[in-house]
């Protein structure tokens, strides 16, 4: 029964992120419909605990996630530490330069393009 809850859990948490990308960003800071940074930080929490470290599932689930935040502008330094923790240095390099091309920005938030954060709340 664990396996299943977990493959259960696992599915309700892809569907999640499916579903709430499916609303764009409210410029009302009070009644957003689509996504914020909270919510891909807590997806990424919930990819952490339900897969296995470095597996296939999680490091795609986590680079899916990590891309639509970029394209929205909702990451900040929290969603980044859990994606980096969560992945190995050289698939963060990597994907890095798949979404960011000709970059040598390295790893630390600090250096990453700011329009990957520009809708953030603060």
């Amino acid at each position: 029964a664990g396996h299943r809850h977990r493959n259960d859990a696992a599915r309700i948490l892809v569907e999640t992120l499916r579903d709430m990308n499916r609303f764009p960003l409210s410029n009302d800071e009070e009644v957003g419909d689509g996504p914020n940074q909270e919510s891909y930080a807590l997806f990424m929490q919930g990819c952490i605990h339900l897969f296995e470290p470095d597996s296939e599932e999680q490091n795609m689930l986590l680079k899916a996630a990590l891309r639509e935040c970029c394209q929205k502008g909702l990451l900040n330094s929290i969603i980044w530490d859990k994606f980096r923790n969560a992945i190995r240095p050289e698939l963060v390099r990597t994907f890095i330069k798949e979404i960011f091309p000709g970059s040598e920005i390295g790893l630390q938030y600090e250096n990453l393009p700011e329009e990957w954060s520009s809708s953030c709340r603060h």
